[in-house]
């Protein structure tokens, strides 16, 4: 199951989180997988804390939270204004 949460101001995207839930094998590949195309396209993660990959663009940040121990796993996008 996936949950997607979107949030925009004067029609643009300033923020979006994604989620799986309840499969943390799901959560784990996908979130492997995309990590790999992120880095792919913007480089290595600016900082990693815990579980969680950040990537710092400008007024940008990417966030992919894996599972720990958990079933769940996560997808942040941010502009700050």
């Amino acid at each position: 199951m996936a949950r997607l949460h979107i949030c925009g101001k004067n029609d643009s995207l300033s923020k979006f989180t994604f989620q799986i839930i309840q499969n943390e094998y799901a959560a784990k590949l996908n979130l492997e997988k995309l990590e790999d195309k992120v880095k792919s396209v913007i480089g290595s993660p600016s900082s990693s804390e815990g579980s969680g990959r950040i990537w710092e663009v400008g007024k940008e940040k990417l966030v992919i939270e894996f599972p720990c121990n958990i079933q769940h796993g996560y997808v942040h996008f941010m502009v700050s204004d």
